[in-house]
Parts: structure tokens; sequence; C-alpha cells
């Protein structure tokens, strides 16, 4: 026994030499950038925050510390600085912390109280403290969000952050009407927000792995104050004037963890509160295309009744809506189980008129297309979503998530279509009268099983979803066409009068697994393996009247029976390594799919199997704690949907035939991001700059031909070379000495589309350049001011045409403000001054000026009451009007929107949180 204890004496040092880590840093000033000498650094154990070891820095301010490995937290101190605070994990390798600087607590008091700066940068989150942030009495989180650099909300409450456009929004890490997020930002008040948080949310499996595989969405969390999280608070709203009504409730019940609301809203106005996420989807006009405002690319779809959607108002036409739901989430049991859940019902009618001139290119000419629509829409929902998370154990969890809607659309539409020639002269009319109907649902359900092993930074997760969606649609079409000669004589005419049945179903089950394997401290291996099985079956019969005048002859060219079916089975590997400064990772993966398509009508069935190669790899590297550079990319594919392939003619539009295609290939898509972000804290400058760019192999894109008759008939092809690439960044800082704080920014986007015109290969090449400067001064109690200039320049260039070329420049101009008068009187208004250059193909340049403007007076002693008068549109010169270029083609759109009208309304706000209100102080809340 003495000569095991005597050999454990003598070989303990060596086994603890083995065993220990050479710690060495520098520390300085963060200002003055002098070297700090005698700072104590100490080394703290992580699990119960006893003192391991401490050293001093010598006169050139370095320190160097042998200490056992293990986990710890770095104090370092020095009289009159802040301390620096840091987790680190030692093991038998020296780490050089390299220069930790400290900040004097002199300035640092001064930049929080003093400048009331409150923005942090926590990895890839931004925290902005909302307190120092003045916005006026009683306003909203849509209010706040406005004040934040680096965010910019629209009208429509569509959110952008960083340069992203923001899918999701949090209330304490609850999705709270997530349907419709302007349900919060534009209800919920912003003094009862303690925190805005942005930042890129990553897919359950992926938090809780640490493993980031890509499936992100730029997120905003609004974190309560702890004041807001007891008793009650809300807002009702009433106004109205002639036929124009905005009403509007909304009951929030907050108690510690529990919250409970409920909201109403019922408007013929554009306030419908209902959903920007999924803008555009709505199918407000014939030919089913969608507009990126930002941006003026568009995107063109088969009208195939696909859309599951909310249902949103995207600012064309008049709609009257009728929005109502209900939410509530909890936990028990100190937090094992978590409950979310919503309830949501959107009824949404809209009328509108549209009229689209069109220049279309050909080889060495163009011709020109007219259509006006006429078109009213209705669309009733209702959504329920439920998420539970519950905790296992100390090691385990799962989460189960449920999501379902039912509902029906009502949609008719009158369109006169014209096409000419280039010179003008008629070539084909057409008046077409379409109706249908529909019943849609669609339900899902995600399990989610996470397991942490007994090594760290080992774990186990197990995910199972299954998707499932119906819907069937009953409608009818009526199309008279006329053909005219080069002398404009009426040579042909041709008449469809049809009943169109239309199905579609789709069902999915996915089952992924994936196992992390840590290799040391600061790198790990993750495997990952997922089946994937998706079937669709889409059937759409087309009936002509027979003698009887039924619909009941069917029309077999028109009319067809498919199934879709294919397997995925995917592996792959991913390596990541951690330091303090660098996040890396690479990887990818191998999928086979197999695929299986059926013509049911023809008893026909083709097969197909692809391999594809999913690259990954990211960095992220920080220089300090307020700068970062990331660089991502990401290759993936898409499969061509169901109506893609289905090689059946569409003739909703008898002048604009569509062609589905049963060789398409699926696309390959490389994507590529680089962003640079720099903050700094004690002169409030915030800059964010980076680029996108994407490259996608055999695209699917389209094909059209033009006869002499002038019809067009589109396919569906492959096309090489397409890309888009955009640049975007935003740099806001305080103008020193001032109330005004100065932002601006570049949105620039490139893209080339290839598509055939007449079976020549047409390169579109479109730019879009913009750079945007905004202007804010705010002052509590006194005036709030932004002015927003953002010039532009547009071109779109088509290689098989020499005559269609566009390109304009256009500006737009806004100004919002308002001024606290005496008396509790405000006055406020905004302005939006929109000018276009003329083309060659549009010689009017559609200026547009929307000039609003109200009068408020506040009663109370709290303010919480608010009688407005507002006018919208004092010159009566709104005009829905937009031009964009898409396919060697540019386009003119007006169409329907409210003109001049008066609204007087009034505004409860009433909040009871069981304790006094927070007092601020210089915009610092103090409790």
């Amino acid at each position: 026994m003495k000569k095991i204890t005597l050999l454990t004496i003598l070989l303990y040092p060596l086994f603890s030499i083995a065993q220990q880590g050479t710690i060495t840093g520098k520390v300085v000033d963060t200002l003055e950038k002098r070297v700090l000498s005698l700072a104590v650094v100490s080394f703290l154990n992580s699990s119960d925050s006893t003192l391991e070891a401490f050293t001093r820095t010598d006169q050139d301010g370095n320190f160097s510390k042998n200490i056992p490995a293990g986990s710890y937290i770095v104090l370092v101190s020095f009289p009159n600085y802040a301390d620096f605070v840091y987790p680190l994990e030692v093991s038998n390798r020296d780490i050089d912390l390299k220069k930790i600087s400290l900040i004097p607590r002199a300035k640092l008091m001064e930049s929080i109280i003093i400048t009331q700066q409150a923005i942090r940068i926590k990895g890839d989150t931004t925290e902005y403290m909302a307190d120092s942030f003045r916005v006026k009495p009683n306003a909203t989180v849509e209010d706040l969000l406005k004040e934040l650099p680096g965010i910019q909300v629209d009208k429509q409450g569509k959110i952008t952050a960083q340069g992203q456009v923001v899918q999701k929004i949090l209330v304490d890490g609850d999705e709270f009407f997530s349907d419709d997020p302007t349900i919060a930002t534009r209800n919920l008040q912003a003094d009862a927000i303690r925190k805005v948080q942005v930042f890129d949310k990553k897919s359950d499996q992926s938090a809780f792995t640490g493993i980031d595989d890509g499936n992100t969405q730029k997120a905003i969390n609004l974190e309560l104050k702890d004041n807001a999280m007891r008793g009650y608070f809300g807002k009702l709203s009433a106004g109205g004037l002639d036929r124009y009504y905005n009403l509007q409730a909304m009951i929030n019940a907050f108690k510690a963890k529990r919250k409970l609301a409920a909201f109403g809203i019922t408007s013929s106005t554009s306030e419908t509160g209902l959903d920007w996420t999924n803008a555009g989807n709505y199918g407000f006009n014939s030919n089913n295309m969608s507009v990126d405002a930002s941006t003026g690319s568009i995107n063109i779809n088969s009208k195939s009744g696909e859309d599951l959607g909310s249902g949103s108002y995207a600012g064309t036409g008049l709609p009257e809506s009728l929005k109502a739901g209900l939410h509530y989430s909890n936990n028990w049991n100190s937090g094992k189980y978590d409950l979310a859940t919503n309830y949501l019902f959107n009824n949404l009618k809209v009328r509108n008129r549209i009229n689209d001139f069109s220049q279309i290119a050909l080889l060495d000419s163009v011709f020109y297309n007219q259509e006006i629509t006429e078109l009213q829409s209705n669309r009733l929902r209702h959504n329920l979503t439920a998420r539970m998370e519950i905790q296992l154990d100390s090691s385990s969890s799962m989460v189960i998530d449920g999501n379902g809607h039912a509902g029906n659309e009502e949609y008719s539409s009158n369109s006169d279509n014209f096409n000419f020639s280039e010179t003008h002269q008629v070539v084909n009319t057409s008046n077409r009268m379409q109706q249908s109907k529909n019943t849609n649902g669609a339900e899902s359900v995600n399990i989610l099983y996470r397991k942490k092993l007994k090594r760290p930074g080992q774990t186990f997760s197990l995910n199972l979803s299954q998707n499932y969606s119906q819907i069937d649609e009953d409608g009818y079409l009526y199309n008279l066409s006329l053909f005219y000669d080069e002398d404009g004589a009426l040579f042909s005419k041709d008449t469809t009068d049809q009943k169109k049945e239309n199905s579609l179903n789709k069902q999915s089950y996915d089952a992924n697994a994936t196992y992390t394997q840590p290799l040391s401290i600061s790198s790990f291996l993750v495997f990952s393996y997922d089946l994937g099985i998706n079937n669709a079956q889409r059937e759409q019969l087309s009936y002509n009247k027979n003698g009887a005048n039924k619909y009941d002859l069917l029309v077999d060219s028109l009319s067809n029976k498919f199934k879709y079916h294919f397997i995925t089975n995917t592996a792959g590997i991913n390596y990541r390594f951690l330091t303090r400064k660098a996040n890396l990772s690479f990887g990818g993966s191998i999928s086979n799919t197999t695929f299986r398509q059926e013509d049911l009508f023809m008893d026909t069935s083709r097969r197909y199997s692809y391999l594809n190669f999913f690259p990954q790899a990211q960095l992220l590297y920080k220089f300090n704690s307020f700068t970062n550079i990331n660089f991502s990319y990401n290759g993936y594919t898409t499969q061509p949907a169901i109506d893609q392939i289905q090689p059946l003619v569409d003739n909703s539009d008898p002048l604009n035939l569509l062609v589905g295609n049963p060789d398409l290939k699926q696309s390959f898509t490389h994507s590529a991001q680089l962003i640079f972000s720099n903050f700094q804290v004690l002169n409030e400058r915030y800059l964010r700059i980076g680029g996108r760019f994407s490259l996608t192999q055999n695209e699917i894109t389209t094909s059209y031909n033009i006869d002499q008759a002038g019809r067009r008939v589109s396919q569906y092809v492959n096309t090489d070379g397409n890309y888009s690439a955009q640049v975007f960044g935003v740099l806001s800082s305080k103008i020193p000495k001032s109330d005004w704080r100065l932002g601006t920014g570049p949105v620039l986007a490139f893209y080339r589309y290839s598509s055939f015109v007449n079976g020549l290969n047409n390169i579109t090449n479109t730019a879009n350049l913009a750079w945007r400067i905004k202007l804010d001064n705010h002052k509590q109690k006194s005036h709030d001011f932004t002015f927003v200039v953002q010039p532009s320049y547009r071109s779109s260039k088509s290689t098989i045409s020499k005559v269609a070329k566009n390109g304009y420049w256009g500006s737009t101009f806004s100004m919002d403000g308002s001024v606290q008068l005496p008396l509790k009187f405000e006055i406020g208004t905004d302005f939006d001054f929109e000018i276009r250059e003329k083309t060659a193909a549009f010689n009017s340049t559609n200026n547009v000026l929307l000039w609003n403007a109200y009068l408020e007076k506040r009663f109370l002693k709290n303010e919480s009451l608010a009688f407005r008068v507002s006018i919208h549109d004092i010159l009566d010169q709104g005009k829905g009007y937009a031009r964009y270029e898409y396919e060697g083609a540019v386009q003119e759109r007006r169409y329907l929107t409210f003109g001049q009208y008066g609204l007087i309304s009034l505004t409860y706000n009433f909040v009871n949180r069981g304790g006094k209100s927070p007092e601020s102080t210089g915009g610092v809340s103090v409790f």
C-alpha cells in the first residue's frame, strides 16, 4: 500500500502536467488602447463559481497561467473598469485569449444612460432594449420597430431586418398568432416590451444539436417586461364614415408563463390586419402572377388551385375583411410541459379591376397585349395550431407540433383581352368569363424526440412528420375569341364553353435521424439519415355541353388523372469546429430519389431515378464582440410540381395556353451568402452589409410559341445559366450633437433568366438598382419626423430582340411626421411621392402623390383614450399602378385602389398590470 501511495505521489506532477493547459492573453483599455498592468485574472469553476486559480498581468499587460482541465469562467478585473467574463473549456492544450479589452465604467454608464444606446449583438442575435428608443404614448410594437436601426416596416406591416424579410414574430419565445404577424406588431403595446431580439430561427433539431441544417427563418422575439406579465391590457378601436369602417379589439391576459389573448378585426379599408408573409399568393389576377415589390421580380404560376395559404390582402383591389383569433399558452410542472395554441378565423372579400398593358419581345420585333379584368373573390378559412414541448427527463425531451385548416373559396372574373402587332394592328381579341368554387383543407403533425447521451456533445434526435392536403374545385369557363387578318378583317371565331372539375390530393411522410459525436471539446461530427415518401394525385376534367345543354361531354385532350409518387433516401455527414472566434462547419449529404409518374387515363407509367449530392459549408468569424463576418454555402434540388409534369393543356385563357412537360428534370441550385456586421457601442453606429448569389442548373422555366393568329402556347422546360445576385446593406448612425439619425444603404439586384421564344433561346437580363437614405428625428413629447428617399434604376434587355430594350429611372420620396400640441392634441401627416421615367413602351410617367393627414385629441390622465379625424388621399391622386419586367417582356399595371375618404375613430388603450407602471428617465426604465 505504501509503494502504491509513494508511486502515486511521484507520478502525480507528471499526471497533472499532462492534464493541464496554459492560458495566456493580454489585457488592454478598449478606448486608449493602452495596456493594463496588475489586472486580476481569475479562473472560477463553472459548476459552483469557486476560485480555482488566479494571476495578475505584468507591466506589458500579459498573463500566463497553468490550470487543470475542466470548465471555467474567466473573470478579468481592474479598478474603474467593467469586468470581463468569458466561459472557457480547458483541455491538455494551450489557449491564447489574445487581447481582452476592458471598457471604463464611466464610458459604459455614459453609453447606456446618456446616449441611451441599447443594442447588443450576441452571436447571430441582435438585441434592442425597447425603453431606449423613444415612441409616443400608447405606441404599438410596429411603431417601436420603425425606430430600430437595421429594421424597416412597410405600409402593409411587412418587416425587413438586416436585409431579410422577417417570417416569424414570437412573444416570449412562443408563436403568437403566427399566421398573421401584424396581430402582434399592430396591437401589442410598445411599453410592454423589454427587448426586441432579431435572430435566425433554426429548426428544433438544429437548435438541439447545435448543427445548422440550413432551415432557418429570420425571426423577431418580443420579450415582455415583468409587469406586463401580470394582469391584462389591450385596445379597442372603432372608426367609420360613409361606406368605410374599421373596428378592432384585442385583449391580453398574461400571468407569469400563461398567455391568453383574443382579437377581432373587421374593416373595409386597407387596415385588414391580414398576413403579409403570403402576400401575392391570393391570385388577384387572371394570369396568377406575383410581384416582389422590393426587387421587381415576378413569379408566374399555373392556376392550379394548390394555394392553401391563409388568404391575404396584397394592396390591390377593395377589400372587406373579418378576422378573429384566440391564443393560449402555458407551462406546468416547473417547465416540464409547455403548450402553445392558436385559433384563427378569416373571411376576406376583394373586388378589383385590373388593366394590364404589356410589350412582349419577338425576334427583331415586339407585339403588345392589353387585358382588362373585373374580378371578385371570397375566401373563408379556419385554422388551428398547437405545439407541446415535454421534458421527459434531464437528458431527453419531445416536441409535438400540429396544424390544420379548412375553408372554401369563390372566384369570378370577366376579362377582355386584345393583342396588337408592332404597328398596333389588332391581331385577336377575346372575352373570357370564369367562375370557380372550392373547398380545401390540410393537416400536419410533427414529432421530434431528442436525447442527450452520456458524453457532452453526444446526442440523438428522431424527427417524424406527416402532411396531408386536399382541394376540390368546380368551375365554368366561357370564352369568345375573334381573329383578324393583316388588313384588320375578321376571319375566324373560336368559342369555349366548358365546365371544369379539378381535385388535388397530396400526402407525405418523413423520418429523420441525427447523431452527433464529439471528437474533442471544439469539434464534432454529425451523422444523419432521412427517409421521405411523397404521394400526390391530381384530376383535371373538362366537359363540353351536349345537345340538351348539359355539361357531360368529356374533352379528352383537356382531361387527365395523374399520380405522382417518389421515395427519397438521404444520408449525410457534417464536421463542425468551434473556437472563441470561429465557427466552421462543412460536409454534405447524398440523396437517391426514385420517382414514378402514372397516367391513370392512359394506363401508363414512367419511372425516374436521381442521385444527388448536397454540399454545405459555413464560417462565422468574430473579430471581437461587435464585429463578425458570416459566409455560408448550400446546394439543393427542386422537384417539378405535379402540375408542371402533367402533359395536359390548361385552357383557362384560350389565347394563352399552358402545357405540362412529363420530361422535366429536377433543378439544382448553388446558393452562397456573405454578410459583414459591425456595431460600435460608444458612437452608436450600426453597419451590416452583404450579398447573396444563386446559380440554378436545369431551372424549370417556360418556353412559348406565338402563332400567326397571336395565340401563345407556353410549356415548362429546363434551362441552364439562370442566376440572381443581390447586394444589400444598412449603415445607421446618430448625427453627433443632435437628435437626428441617418441611415443609408444599397438595394441592388441582378437577374439572368433563360427561356425560349418561338424556338429561340431568349436571355433576359434584369437589373434593379436602388439606394435608400433615411433621416429621422424624434424628441419625446415634441415631435417625430422620418424622411426617406430611394432613387432607383431598372433595366431589362432581351437577347432575341434588339427592339425591346427597357430602362428607366424612378424615385420615391416619403415623409411621416407628427407634432405634439398643447392640450393633448397631436397633428400628423404622411405623403408618398413616386416618380417614374417614361419609356419606349410606356409614354406616360404615372407619377403618384399620396398625401394623408390626421388630427388627434387624447383624453384621460394617461392619454389612453384618443379621438381622431383622418383623411386619406387629400389630393385625390391615388391610383393603383405598377411597372415591372419579366421573361423578355415589360408590363404596366393599373388596378383598383382606395381613393379619397375620411374616417372618424375612437381608440381606447386599457391596462391593468397589477402594479404601478414603470417611470421613464432618459429612456431607461426605473423600477
